[in-house]
C-alpha cells in the first residue's frame, strides 16, 4: 500500500502523523475550485488515500498533499497530514518538491518526480531501500477523496468491532476455562481435607491410654482396700490401729481424686472427638459445594476444555468413609463413656463402704 511506501521514504515525525489523502491539481482546466469538486489527483487503496492538488503559473507549481489512513494491525486508528510543495510542469513531466522543515515535516526537502498522461499521473517516489516506486494517481475531486476517508473510516469501526467482540469472546471463554481449573483444585483440595479429617477422627478414638490408667487406678485401689480390710480386722483394735486404719481411709479418698483426673482426660478426648467429627462434616460439605459449582462451571465452558476431573462417583465414596468413621466415632464415645461410669460407681461404692467400716471402728485401749 501506498502509505507504507510513504512511511519509507520519511522519518519518524512524518510516520507519527502520517495517513492517506487526497490532493488538489491545478493547471489550466485543473485549476482550484471551491466546494467539494475541487479538482486534483487521486491515490487510494484499502486503509490509505492521498490527493494531491496544485495551481500553475507559467510552468511552475504550488500546491498541497493530504494523506489520510488508517494504521494498527488489529486495533486501528487514523491520522492525517498534509505536506506543502512547489514544482515545475512541461505540461506532460513535473518535479515535485516538498518544501516543508525536516524538523516538522518529514518530506521536507523530498522531490518526486512524475508524468501527466490524460487523466493519470504517475509519480516516481524514492525509499529508503534505494529503489524507486512508481505510484499512478487519477484524476479526482476533494468529494471523492471525503468518499474515500469515510470508507477507511467505516472499515476502522468495521475491523475494531470485530476485534473488540474478538477479544470479549477470548476473555469469556478464558474465564469459563479458569472456572473450570480452579473448580477441579477445589475439589481436589476438599478431598483432601476431608481424608485428613476422617484419618484425625480415626486418630481421636484411642481411649485405651486413659482405660489402662483407670485400670491401675482400680488396682491400687483394691489394694489399699484389702491393706484397709486387714489393719481393721486386726486385735486387739488399739488406737493407733484405729487411726491407721483412718490413713488408709484417706488415701482411697486419694484414689477417688485419680479416678476424677482420669474423667477429665476422657472428657478432653471426648471434645477432640467432638470437633474431629465437626471437621469430617465440614469437609463434607465442603466437598458437595465445590463438586456442585465444578458441574456448573464445566456446563458452562463452551470450549469443553479443561474437563470436570471430578464426579459423584468421585466423592462419595470419601463422604461414605466419613459417615461410617463418624458413627464409629459416636459409637466408641458411647462405649467409653459407659465405662468409665462403670470405673467411678464400683470405686465410689467401694470407698463408701470403706468409710462406713472406718466410722464404726472403736478403739478397745
Amino acid at each position: 500500500m501506498l502509505v507504507r511506501r510513504l512511511i519509507q521514504v520519511v522519518p519518524l515525525a512524518f510516520i507519527l502523523l502520517a495517513a492517506c489523502g487526497q490532493s488538489k491539481r491545478g493547471a489550466n482546466d485543473n485549476g482550484l475550485t471551491s466546494g467539494s469538486d475541487q479538482k486534483g489527483y487521486l491515490h487510494a487503496d484499502s486503509d490509505s488515500v492521498i490527493f494531491l492538488r496544485w495551481t500553475e503559473i507559467n510552468g511552475k507549481l504550488n500546491g498541497q498533499m493530504n494523506v489520510f489512513f488508517a494504521k494498527g494491525n488489529r486495533t486501528r486508528n487514523t491520522d492525517t497530514s498534509a505536506h506543502s510543495f512547489e514544482g515545475v510542469s512541461d505540461g506532460k513531466n513535473l518535479s515535485l518538491n516538498f518544501t516543508g522543515s525536516v524538523w516538522t515535516d518529514g518530506l521536507g526537502g523530498k522531490t518526486w518526480t512524475g508524468t501527466i498522461s490524460g487523466n493519470e499521473l504517475t509519480l516516481v517516489i524514492p525509499s529508503n531501500n534505494g529503489q524507486l516506486s512508481p505510484v499512478r494517481f487519477i484524476a479526482g475531486t476533494v468529494e471523492e477523496f471525503n468518499d474515500a476517508v469515510l470508507l477507511i473510516k467505516k472499515g476502522v469501526r468495521e475491523q475494531n468491532a470485530t476485534v473488540q467482540q474478538e477479544n470479549a469472546d477470548a476473555a469469556r471463554v478464558q474465564s469459563e476455562q479458569t472456572a473450570v481449573f480452579e473448580a477441579n483444585n477445589r475439589v481436589r483440595s476438599s478431598l483432601e481435607m476431608l481424608n485428613t479429617a476422617t484419618t484425625q477422627l480415626a486418630h481421636s478414638l484411642n481411649f485405651d491410654p486413659v482405660f489402662e490408667a483407670y485400670e491401675k487406678t482400680w488396682e491400687k485401689m483394691k489394694s489399699d482396700h484389702a491393706n484397709l480390710i486387714a489393719k481393721a480386722n486386726e486385735r486387739p483394735l488399739t488406737s493407733y490401729k484405729v487411726g491407721e486404719a483412718q490413713y488408709l481411709l484417706s488415701t482411697l479418698k486419694y484414689d477417688i481424686g485419680t479416678f476424677e483426673y482420669h474423667s477429665g482426660t476422657l472428657v478432653y478426648n471426648f471434645k477432640s472427638v467432638t470437633d474431629a467429627i465437626k471437621s469430617v462434616r465440614d469437609a463434607q460439605s465442603k466437598v458437595r459445594i465445590n463438586l456442585q459449582e465444578l458441574q456448573r462451571a464445566a456446563a458452562s465452558n463452551s470450549s469443553g476444555t479443561p474437563a470436570a476431573e471430578f464426579s459423584e462417583a468421585d466423592v462419595l465414596p470419601p463422604i461414605k468413609a466419613g459417615d461410617e468413621k463418624i458413627q464409629e466415632a459416636i459409637a466408641a464415645v458411647k462405649k467409653a463413656s459407659v465405662r468409665r461410669g462403670q470405673y467411678q460407681t464400683q470405686a465410689k461404692e467401694l470407698y463408701r463402704k470403706d468409710e462406713v467400716l472406718v466410722k464404726g471402728l472403736k478403739a478397745t485401749d
